[in-house]
């Protein structure tokens, strides 16, 4: 692999973009940051990720094309997607999506995320900077990095991005799949209104919202034609893991009947 460029760095790893030498095609190489590298717990993490992807095969999915192991560095290489994020498309270039859009976009999401509960991986961490729209229109899922599997562990609580976590998330409660369900719910409303369905708060006034108090609904920022729509928002996001779709099938047949009924 020749490395090109840097694509962007988070907390844990840097992600460069490069070259696969012998078939010539661009990859993304995610690579763990030389100053954790002796951190056994993240290394031990980071190398989990590889595992849970190579486990991932679906067109939704960013496939992993290898794991490279060294003495002193690791890296994930990637299919690269050459695109925008959602959070970017939403932000920068759409606005709010219309509902027509919007359902077969959250479809593919829905599919690549149920695919994923299927193998016992649960995800997170959804959000719009994780999912990618690829130059031709594809959804791509990224970044399954905190991701827990449900055979093996309960789940990475109090890790996960505060505006899309799940109230069980933030307590640190026992986590399954139905913790990504919410994180969707809060990314629909998102694609719809172009904007959070809370006020801006400090991380405890947040936490606190999500946890107790209603999230803001729709027809506060779009014109809302069908009440359905609410509620099933109403559905992915309710407070208590019980009440919520219990699978990602379930959230996209109530999308889908707003489209075609």
């Amino acid at each position: 692999i020749e490395i090109i460029d840097e694509l962007g760095a988070g907390g844990v790893a840097s992600v460069m973009l490069g070259v696969d030498r012998q078939t010539g095609f661009p990859v993304a190489v995610k690579a763990l940051h030389q100053s954790l590298f002796k951190n056994e717990l993240i290394k031990k993490k980071f190398i989990k990720e590889a595992n849970h992807y190579i486990y991932l095969k679906h067109d939704n999915i960013v496939k992993l094309k290898n794991l490279i192991i060294k003495e002193d560095a690791i890296y994930l290489v990637m299919e690269f997607i050459e695109g925008d994020t959602l959070e970017h498309y939403i932000n920068k270039i759409s606005g709010p999506i219309p509902l027509e859009i919007a359902v077969p976009m959250m479809n593919d999401i829905l599919s690549a995320i149920d695919y994923a509960h299927k193998k016992n991986i649960v995800h997170l961490d959804i959000k719009p900077s994780n999912i990618m729209i690829t130059k031709e229109g594809d959804i791509k899922v990224l970044d399954f990095g905190i991701s827990a599997d449900l055979n093996n562990e309960m789940g990475n609580q109090g890790m996960g991005t505060p505006f899309y976590m799940s109230p069980e998330q933030i307590e640190g409660k026992y986590i399954d799949h139905k913790s990504d369900i919410f994180s969707l719910g809060i990314t629909l409303f998102q694609m719809l209104t172009a904007k959070l369905p809370f006020p801006k708060l400090d991380r405890a006034e947040l936490f606190d919202y999500i946890k107790n108090k209603p999230l803001k609904k729709v027809n506060q920022h779009i014109n809302l034609n069908d009440v359905r729509l609410q509620q099933v928002i109403d559905l992915a996001t309710k407070k208590n893991p019980k009440y919520r779709y219990q699978s990602c099938q379930e959230f996209s047949n109530d999308l889908n009947e707003l489209l075609w009924n």
